[in-house]
């Protein structure tokens, strides 16, 4: 049954690649074209190591980190997931020792047995109609890991903020490019 084998190929994801740390399990699991539709994210970021930053960067951020696929619908060619990422904020960022917890429904498009395409609607307690800009200390602590560094820094740094409020600045999506 597709939708099954669906199913698996994005839990391994959530739980071998996020969960576990095993961050190389990534390429498996992604087409090299692999983009994902987030509204922080330009979708110009493409392939698995936007997956893996992302993995690699919550992992730092978060020591503890716990992954909960809260629920996981398949049809065809596509998965859908609501989720929950919690843990305690690691002694380099700021808020440290803080727990933080963020949740949301992700889609994944799934063809020839990898996942092309990610859309994720993330919960946060953040004014939509603001982003982020990351404190200059956090951005020199996101380039200290090679995955984030080789992949959109960008990118990273909006997933930063989703987890770590404090870490960013709110620019006015109005007033800035």
């Amino acid at each position: 049954m597709p939708g099954e084998k669906n199913k698996e190929i994005v839990g391994r994801f959530w739980t071998v690649v996020l969960g576990e740390g095993r961050l190389d399990e990534a390429d498996e699991l992604f087409a090299r074209d692999h983009v994902v539709h987030h509204s922080f994210l330009s979708g110009e970021d493409r392939g698995s190591g936007v997956m893996q930053a992302f993995a690699s960067l919550l992992r730092r951020a978060l020591p503890d980190l716990r992954v909960t696929v809260e629920d996981a619908l398949a049809e065809g060619e596509k998965v859908v997931l609501r989720w929950r990422i919690s843990g305690t904020l690691a002694e380099e960022t700021p808020g440290a020792g803080s727990w933080t917890e963020v949740w949301g429904i992700s889609i994944h498009h799934i063809a020839d047995d990898r996942i092309k395409e990610t859309w994720m609607h993330i919960e946060t307690q953040q004014d939509a109609d603001q982003r982020p800009a990351l404190r200059p200390e956090v951005q020199e602590w996101l380039m200290e890991d090679p995955l984030v560094r080789d992949s959109s820094s960008e990118m990273a740094a909006r997933f930063i903020c989703l987890i770590c409020p404090r870490c960013c600045w709110r620019v006015n999506s109005s007033t800035s490019e």
